[in-house]
């Protein structure tokens, strides 16, 4: 068999996984977001199709862009940069804007 790919929904990154695995849950290697492995006729609808619901916003430690899921609101991220942990905010955050 082969592997299903598709895009994280947290990051983008590209990701795959075993066809015997569709239906359940893997995390992403690069943000962590947890999310299922979409069987062979949904992994083959456009992605793009659907618009993200991502939150943007920035690292406290360095500044850098972060983007992460409306699911993760509240829970802690780490910033792939600076390896700083930090709440998702319920809105996406411009340069020095805070909650």
């Amino acid at each position: 068999m082969s592997d299903i790919t598709f895009k994280c929904v947290g990051c983008g990154a590209e990701l795959s996984a075993p066809q015997e695995l569709a239906g359940e849950n893997i995390r992403c290697d690069k943000c962590n977001v947890k999310q299922p492995v979409l069987n062979v006729t949904d992994s083959q609808k456009s992605s793009d199709s659907i618009p993200p619901s991502n939150i943007d916003f920035f690292c406290e430690g360095c500044g850098s862009s972060l983007t992460a899921t409306k699911d993760l609101v509240g829970q802690n991220i780490r910033c792939d940069k600076c390896d700083k942990k930090q709440p998702v905010p319920n809105q996406t955050l411009t340069p020095n804007q805070t909650l």
